[in-house]
């Protein structure tokens, strides 16, 4: 493969990723395991990052789970993980309507996820999944609008409905300024377990922009830079260019890593094949952000010797 910029290098062993670097991030979907299935070797990679007392951290751009449902998940596969080491757009959504917008109380586009998260940092939630939309049209046109309500916040929602949408849309329109839109991620579509697309996070937000004429203030997950500058500040002795990005989609998790200036891995255990790559770099500068600095078949690499 060619490229005006690099050709990312084939991974076989991990001898050269653990010199390399001190902090793992994983993707998890498509990384760790597809649906209810693991990935094979993905409990050995991380058990060998923890015995070379390596530091792991999990992300995600799912918002529809509350973090301690991805630390089950994980330990259910045989990955040892704390609520501390995952992070996904949700709980940084939630952060960031707390402590930089500094908001009070949220309408939500969302799942139970996004509302539990916004709710363990003490932000009010109305709307998410309990939303109780009007009976009529005409009821909807004339409701009363909960002016305390100072953020809007909208991620996958298997309920969404045109009535959520003109709710988040009106309270935009009325206070202006005064409420902040943040979004939890702009994925399109993602994966389910039998092979096709479901409707993403980004469906939810791209409504609630045209709908109201206003783009997000705040995009909480990847490639947005939100959640790597979490984890490095979090990780102050760490310099970037000790961290490795693992995960398996060029256009969120490669991306998020160059854009934040850390190394990055791609598996072809998810949604990329080497095609793709190779299309994508035969793009050149276009799509130079969205390729690795190496790939392999998958996260088992990590757990490869030398003489594998």
């Amino acid at each position: 493969m060619t490229s005006a910029r690099r050709s990312p290098s084939l991974v076989r062993t991990c001898g050269e990723l653990l010199a390399a670097h001190d902090l793992f991030i994983f993707d998890m979907d498509g990384v760790l395991w597809h649906g209810t299935n693991a990935i094979p070797g993905a409990a050995d990679a991380l058990r060998a990052l923890r015995d070379a007392n390596k530091r792991v951290r999990f992300v995600t751009n799912n918002a529809s789970k509350h973090r301690s449902a991805y630390v089950d998940k994980l330990r259910k596969h045989g990955i040892d993980a704390s609520l501390e080491e995952v992070y996904s757009s949700a709980s940084s959504a939630a952060k960031v309507v707390k402590h930089t917008l500094r908001r009070s109380h949220a309408f939500v586009l969302g799942m139970e996820g996004v509302v539990r998260e916004l709710e363990d940092v003490g932000v009010k939630v109305s709307g998410g999944h309990e939303y109780k939309p009007p009976a009529t049209m005409e009821e909807a046109h004339h409701q009363e609008l909960d002016l305390t309500v100072d953020a809007v916040v909208a991620g996958v929602d298997h309920n969404l409905n045109y009535m959520k949408i003109m709710h988040a849309s009106f309270l935009l329109h009325a206070k202006g300024s005064d409420i902040s839109f943040v979004a939890t991620n702009l994925d399109a579509h993602g994966p389910t377990s039998n092979g096709r697309f479901a409707p993403g996070g980004g469906v939810s937000v791209m409504s609630v922009q045209t709908a109201s004429g206003r783009k997000p203030d705040v995009v909480a997950g990847k490639p947005s830079q939100m959640i790597l500058d979490l984890i490095m500040d979090e990780e102050p002795r760490i310099d970037r260019s000790r961290a490795l990005m693992i995960g398996d989609r060029l256009d969120t998790d490669i991306a998020f890593a160059n854009a934040g200036g850390i190394r990055s891995l791609l598996v072809l255990s998810g949604c990329t094949s080497v095609a793709t790559l190779e299309q994508k770099q035969s793009e050149g500068e276009a799509e130079a952000h969205m390729i690795p600095v190496y790939y392999a078949d998958s996260i088992a690499v990590l757990a490869a010797s030398e003489s594998a």
